[in-house]
């Protein structure tokens, strides 16, 4: 029965597995060591892990907008990191994701940051965070331009053109 067992979770690791990588396994007597083999191929050596880790650690801390990025590209650029960090095992709690994109954006959203981290970011998905973000920049587009607009309006009607003339006193001051 044990042997039983023991062939069955190899045919399910082989199974599992495609072609290319079989011919690197096929000889492996004990399904640890396919297991260890698998790893090795597919998410590298503790070493190279550890590295990852590290460039993901520093770009995390390093993070910053893009002058030509949009919020949302930066949102999912920050997101892919964090992603790639959860793949290694890093713990990333969602209040360090929420801080870091915050901290992040433009100064015009310095109200909306202080009234975020004032509410507190226990229990707010990044999602909720960056819906509450594309909202405040859609309300901010559309005041500005109707400030603009209503700028505009008040420059043309305040302008006034005065025709230049010349005083009698200052003919009478010439001719002498």
């Amino acid at each position: 029965m044990f042997a039983y067992q023991l062939l069955h979770q190899h045919n399910t690791v082989y199974n599992g597995i495609d072609s290319k990588v079989f011919e690197q396994v096929k000889d492996f007597e004990k399904a640890s060591e396919v297991w260890t083999r698998l790893e090795e191929t597919y998410e590298g050596t503790t070493m190279v892990k550890s590295a990852k880790l590290y460039m993901l650690k520093y770009k995390l801390s390093n993070f910053k907008k893009k002058d030509d990025e949009s919020i949302l590209e930066m949102f999912y650029r920050l997101q892919v990191i964090i992603n790639d960090l959860k793949g290694l095992s890093e713990k990333v709690k969602d209040e360090d994701f929420i801080q870091k994109f915050l901290m992040c954006l433009p100064k015009r959203f310095k109200t909306l940051r202080t009234i975020i981290f004032r509410g507190g970011l226990m229990g707010v998905s990044p999602n909720e965070v960056l819906g509450d973000v594309m909202t405040e920049d859609q309300y901010n587009d559309n005041d500005d331009d109707e400030f603009m607009k209503k700028d505009d309006d008040d420059k043309k009607k305040k302008s006034v053109a005065f025709k230049a003339s010349s005083s009698s006193k200052s003919k009478a001051k010439k001719e002498e």
